[in-house]
């Protein structure tokens, strides 16, 4: 994680309760990444955005946590409130990361759930 607002924690991001979130700080070039117990496929990724959400993102995926590759690119036409369901196809991953790039509004990337 990087650059977080006070009281909203990565963890809150994959607690598997909708009603709690991580959140960014108020500027685009910000990450939220998760690290699997051990590298796996990645099929598919969810990520429900509450009151705010990213415009454009990255998901990245890493065996090391160094180095990333970019699994896909998302440019959405639909603002927050919304749950972005993804399917990705990667063949192994340790890490997967969401790579914010633009932001729907002022407010930073709140995440309510990340999940594979």
């Amino acid at each position: 994680m990087e650059n977080q607002l006070p009281g909203n924690f990565a963890a809150m991001a994959i607690d598997g309760d909708s009603y709690t979130r991580w959140s960014s700080n108020y500027v685009d070039d910000l990450w939220l990444q998760v690290e699997f117990a051990q590298a796996s496929p990645i099929d598919h990724v969810k990520i429900v955005w509450p009151n705010a959400a990213a415009k454009k993102f990255i998901l990245q995926t890493s065996l090391d946590g160094v180095t990333w590759t970019d699994a896909e690119t998302i440019t959405s036409t639909v603002g927050p409130g919304r749950t972005d369901e993804i399917t990705l196809g990667v063949a192994n991953a340790k890490f997967l990361r969401m790579q914010g790039v633009s932001r729907w509004s002022t407010y930073g990337y709140p995440i309510s759930e990340l999940a594979i």
